[in-house]
């Protein structure tokens, strides 16, 4: 019992996690499950909605709640993989919206239906997510990180767009006030972090990473 709290405390408190190369590495290859997965069976698209939804909840709340509660280490730790986290978040998200297309036998002269882009509907704030989700996505590499500098900050900001735009096609489609609830705890969380307000704090002794970026 208590190698395993102590495991925890370092775990939690610590942020001692072993094998992170080997993790990002794993989650380097999870993309490719939505690729392959989604032109072999259509009908996993509203899995890859899901799912995706939840990790992109997942990859933009680490920042604010690692600032809020930096008692938490391990969230510094998660900040590691954040970007990865992201690119998967994105891909499944694509592979939803393509599994729509695929199930659907929609051609891709739809897209130039003016009805169709109508933020008067779910699928119009969808389709414009998904826009938006492309430069993000597609700069989630450490070659154009290097060449974009400062501009490829900028770019990944957009993902916060898309979560909005995201959110509010689900809740459109499915009427569902969880995912209003989860905007706005996301808006709260982030606003307490952009404040700069701490809840929980590492006593003075201890021993703390001074960045999680």
């Amino acid at each position: 019992m208590n190698k395993v709290t102590s495991f925890l405390n370092d775990l939690i408190f610590k942020g001692k996690i072993s094998g992170l190369k080997y993790i990002k590495l794993i989650l380097s290859l999870v993309p490719l499950i939505a690729l392959f997965g989604i032109l072999f069976d259509h009908q996993l698209e509203k899995d890859f909605a899901k799912y995706g939804w939840h990790i992109l909840i997942a990859t933009l709340l680490i920042r604010p709640i690692s600032t809020i509660l930096p008692k938490l280490v391990i969230l510094c730790r998660f900040m590691l993989i954040r970007k990865q986290l992201g690119i998967i978040a994105g891909t499944f998200i694509l592979a939803h919206g393509l599994g729509v297309f695929l199930k659907n036998q929609m051609g891709i002269d739809v897209l130039f239906s003016a009805p169709l882009w109508d933020l008067k509907t779910f699928m119009g704030w969808g389709l414009i997510g998904a826009l938006m989700i492309l430069p993000p996505l597609l700069t989630s590499n450490d070659f154009l990180q290097r060449k974009l500098g400062k501009l490829w900050k900028s770019i990944q900001q957009i993902s916060y767009l898309f979560f909005i735009f995201g959110g509010v096609h689900i809740y459109m489609y499915k009427n569902d006030p969880v995912i209003l609830a989860e905007l706005i705890t996301w808006a709260i969380l982030w606003i307490l972090a952009w404040r700069k307000i701490i809840l929980w704090a590492p006593a003075k002794n201890e021993k703390t990473p001074t960045s999680c970026s």
